[in-house]
Parts: structure tokens; C-alpha cells; sequence
């Protein structure tokens, strides 16, 4: 009476001594196997063919699923889609997805996209995209998300078209050509110059910035840096760029990176440092006012003012006092008008080169005092 439960349509299918029930066979050799199997759907030819005792399966497409026995509770869609995957818990769609792959008992795993998944693949893998992990070794627990991304290791995501994780474990690469040989790094942007990331437990982000050496943090444009372990660095290969070793920063200083060197103008010297004018200040953004009170840019009541007191320069006024010295300034920032910016760090030179000559000027007075004295 169970086998009352079964639609048999096409030649030779729903196995002869079949005792399963609720089972759907459409094509030439569809479920032709079938023991004791129950609730299993087969369109097309040779479909769910050596299904015996498996149950809760649907394929659908020539030769889907075909090689599975007792295994349940898979999903093969496209042509020979999980051809030879005998494991459970499996959904393959698209053509040839994860057929003829390296290990046959992978289990737990999202295949979409045509001859995806055909790499080594264990259990607990996600692939969406034509040719996404078509081949690697180690694919236990990864996501991987674009057209030919490809060689995860375990435990790591890859999303962008041509990405590979050359089998390294732990690893984010988030970007299209994204390539990386070490472990636990992440790297974001596309990669249009296929550099590879050969650090460890290293961060990359930009176009084509990678992180040649152990745990840096490396944020621009075209970017490769292999300055040593624990640097962080941004900026783009041609400017310049900070770098930080263990708390202490580093400013980029090299000679060999710099042109037209020259001695500091006097002008920048006591001149221009007797003219600045120290202030105390509370930060009270504009653009606050714009988000929290819906007030026009420029419009402020105070309300939102900071509760810190602060110490710096008014870039204003610095600025008047290199139009009265007739001198640029390049750490002041003011080709936005909205915000003008200040590089605290470029006062270093003039403040070098005030107290020097304050110390000329000292040792002058020191030699007339002498004389004085002898006289």
C-alpha cells in the first residue's frame, strides 16, 4: 500500500521493490534504486539514480544527485548539480555545482552558481558565483561570494570576484582580485594590480594596498608596504605617510624620498612664531547643528558646545599673519572654505628655528657680557 504514495513517471524509474512513500520520480532512471527512501523529488534522467534509503531529497536536472544512496536532506538543481556529493544537509544550483569535487562527504553546504564548489570542500561552506571555490583544499567553515573566488582557508570570507586565500586560514578579503598568503588578515578594496597580502594578522585597505609584513595596519591607495612588523601606515605611494611602531609615531623622513631641499626661510623663524596667539577653546561643531537640530550650516546657539577645554591656534588668524609675512604655510589647510584645517606637526621647523635664533642671539649677548666684564 506505501508504494500507492509514489508517481512514477518516464522509463525504468522508482526502484521495483520499492517500500518508500511519498516519492516523486520524473525521467529515465529517476529513483531507479529507491529501497525505503521517503518524500524525495527526481526530475530528469538518471536523477537521485542510486538513491536507496535517502530521504527528503530533490534534484532536478540530468544525472542531479545522482551518486547519492542513503543520504537526505539534499537539494541538487542544474545539470549533474552534487553529481558526486554523497553527504546530507546540501543545496547545489547550477550546472555541474560541486560535481566531481575532491571530497564526496561534505556536508552542511550552499553551492549557487555553475561549477561551484568543486574545490575541497568538508562541510559548513557557503559559494555563490560562477566558478566560486572550483578549487583549494581547505574549505571547512568558509564564505565565499563572487565569480572565480577561489582557495579559502578555514574560517574565512572572501567576497569579490577573483578573490584567493591561497589556503591560509582565519582571513577577510573584501574587494574584486583580492590575494593574501598569510593568516588572519583582512583586506579590503579591489585589487585591479593583483598584489598579494603576504603579512600575518595584518589590515589592508585600499586599492591595491597590501600589507607585506606582519601585523600592520595599512589605509590608502596603491599602497605595498614592507617597512617591518607593526607599522601603521596611510596615505598613497607617493606622499608622504605616517608610520607607527609600537605606541611611538614616526614621521616619513628619508632624503632619498625628497626634493628641493633647502634651509628654512628666516621669515618662518622668530617672525612668524612671535605672531601666534595661543588660545584655549571648546569645540562647537557646525555640523552638529545641521544633524541634531536641523538648523543652515554656519547657525549655532551654543547648546551643543563640548565640555573639554582645548589648546591650540585660531587658523584664521594664522593665516593673517602669513599674508603680513608674505609666506605660505602648506600645514594650514584652507582651500575648503567651509573648514579650515591645521597640521600641528609643521610647526616643529619654525619652533626649531626660533630657538636657535633666540640662542644666537644669546651667545652674542653672553660674548659682550664677558667683555664688559674684562674691560
Amino acid at each position: 500500500m506505501a508504494q500507492l504514495l509514489n508517481s512514477i513517471i518516464g522509463c525504468q524509474n522508482i526502484g521495483s521493490g520499492s517500500a518508500g512513500t511519498a516519492n516523486l520520480g520524473f525521467g529515465e532512471n529517476s529513483l531507479t534504486s529507491l529501497t525505503s527512501g521517503n518524500c524525495n523529488t527526481a526530475f530528469g534522467i538518471n536523477s537521485l539514480k542510486l538513491v536507496t534509503t535517502g530521504c527528503k531529497n530533490t534534484a532536478v536536472g540530468y544525472r542531479a544527485l545522482c551518486t547519492h544512496t542513503s543520504q537526505s536532506f539534499n537539494v541538487g538543481i542544474g545539470y549533474k548539480a552534487g553529481f558526486n556529493n554523497n553527504a546530507c544537509g546540501n543545496i547545489h544550483l547550477g550546472y555541474k555545482s560541486y560535481q566531481n569535487s575532491s571530497n564526496v562527504y561534505a556536508v552542511n553546504n550552499i553551492f549557487i552558481g555553475n561549477c561551484s564548489g568543486r574545490g575541497g570542500v568538508s562541510g559548513d561552506a557557503v559559494a555563490i558565483g560562477h566558478r566560486a571555490l572550483e578549487t583549494g583544499s581547505n574549505f571547512d567553515q568558509v564564505t565565499v561570494i563572487g565569480c572565480q573566488a577561489i582557495n579559502p582557508g578555514q574560517y574565512s570570507v572572501q567576497i569579490g570576484a577573483c578573490t584567493n586565500g591561497t589556503d591560509y586560514i582565519n582571513q577577510t578579503l573584501i574587494g574584486d582580485k583580492r590575494r593574501s598568503s598569510g593568516i588572519c588578515n583582512i583586506a579590503i578594496g579591489s585589487n585591479p594590480n593583483n598584489n598579494m597580502n603576504s603579512g600575518a594578522k595584518s589590515i589592508a585597505i585600499g586599492t591595491s594596498t597590501t600589507a607585506l609584513c606582519n601585523k600592520q595596519i595599512i589605509i590608502g591607495d596603491n599602497i605595498q608596504n614592507s617597512s617591518g612588523d607593526y607599522h601603521i601606515q596611510w596615505g598613497n605611494s607617493t606622499n608622504s605617510v605616517l608610520n607607527c611602531i609600537w605606541p611611538t609615531w614616526a614621521a616619513l623622513s628619508d632624503q632619498r624620498d625628497k626634493a628641493n631641499i633647502q634651509s628654512l626661510d628666516p621669515r618662518y623663524g622668530i617672525q612668524f612664531i612671535k605672531k601666534l596667539k595661543p588660545k584655549s577653546f571648546y569645540w562647537d561643531y557646525r555640523e552638529n547643528y545641521v544633524k541634531k537640530c536641523g538648523f543652515e550650516f554656519g547657525q549655532k546657539d551654543s547648546t551643543l558646545e563640548g565640555s573639554e577645554e582645548n589648546y591650540g591656534f585660531i587658523a584664521q588668524e594664522i593665516k593673517e599673519t602669513l599674508n603680513e609675512l608674505n609666506i605660505k604655510f602648506d600645514a594650514l589647510g584652507d582651500k575648503n572654505d567651509n573648514a579650515y584645517k591645521l597640521i600641528y606637526s609643521g610647526f616643529l621647523a619654525p619652533i626649531v628655528s626660533t630657538i636657535q635664533e633666540i640662542s644666537k642671539r644669546l651667545d652674542i649677548l653672553d660674548i659682550e657680557l664677558t667683555q664688559l666684564e674684562i674691560a
